[in-house]
């Protein structure tokens, strides 16, 4: 029996793909709009599981070379293609070799069609990079100078009263940042964290307690309890998407898998 419990809707995904099938005929001149089974055989899927997918039922398990099939015959831009990977693949696309400004230059369009999901850009020492409206309200601190995900979480006196079982999740915390360490030692970021870790009795205890390493919280769920919520205990769940072609950049969505959550 499968646990439904487990999955993770995708309405935003479903949405876009059924405003992209009414319009990519005109994109592409054809006399007439694509049908389902049209869309399902050209990015070699079921028609059930395409169906899904346009009905937000279906966790993001497209194969790039099948979201890269859509993004053809849907005629979709630059922006678009990425999106459609970010939501359907839960990574991003292969540069197509048109130079880019920035490698960020789209992050806070991409940000924003995650809204009102919470969704955030980190470098690879998990310093915040964009954000979207909804990440801004439940954390105001990524809105501040050089605002750091991980030195927040492990630091900051609300990070232990607004995530629930704080000690549990910080022990995942500084396994990531071991492998961080190893990876980055040299890191002005990563020292800074680390000294700071050491410095706090309770840290350098669980610091020198263990050796594991981790690479990311992906697939995680936590309970937090946010003064945006009235302190209302909200659950979620951790989607870490990563750049196709590198690591030096990584997607965070805290995805709701309780309560409806709305800022009051």
């Amino acid at each position: 029996m499968q646990d439904h419990s487990l999955r993770v809707s995708q309405p935003e995904l479903g949405e876009l793909l059924k405003s992209w099938r009414r319009r990519a005929h005109r994109r592409r001149g054809l006399a007439r709009r694509l049908t389902q089974q049209e869309m399902a055989e050209s990015a070699g899927i079921g028609r059930r599981k395409y169906q899904d997918l346009e009905a937000g039922r279906s966790r993001p398990l497209l194969a790039p070379g099948q979201a890269e099939r859509l993004t053809a015959v849907l005629g979709l831009s630059d922006d678009e293609r990425t999106t459609l990977f970010l939501l359907a693949t839960q990574g991003m696309p292969r540069s197509s070799g048109t130079p880019q400004a920035t490698p960020l230059s789209d992050s806070q369009l991409l940000m924003a069609s995650f809204e009102p999901t919470p969704a955030v850009v980190l470098d690879s020492v998990w310093n915040v990079r964009a954000y979207n409206a909804a990440m801004a309200s439940w954390f105001p601190f990524v809105t501040h100078p050089r605002a750091n995900i991980l030195l927040w979480c492990v630091s900051h006196p609300d990070a232990r009263t607004q995530i629930a079982d704080w000690s549990q999740h910080t022990r995942s915390w500084l396994g990531i940042l071991r492998q961080a360490q190893a990876m980055h030692g040299s890191s002005p970021d990563v020292e800074a964290i680390v000294e700071h870790v050491i410095a706090d009795p309770a840290l350098s205890a669980m610091w020198t307690d263990r050796a594991d390493t981790q690479q990311d919280i992906g697939g995680e769920r936590f309970t937090l309890q946010l003064p945006v919520h009235d302190g209302k205990r909200i659950d979620i769940a951790i989607q870490v998407l990563y750049p196709s072609d590198g690591r030096h950049h990584q997607v965070g969505i805290l995805t709701p898998i309780s309560a409806t959550c709305r800022p009051h």
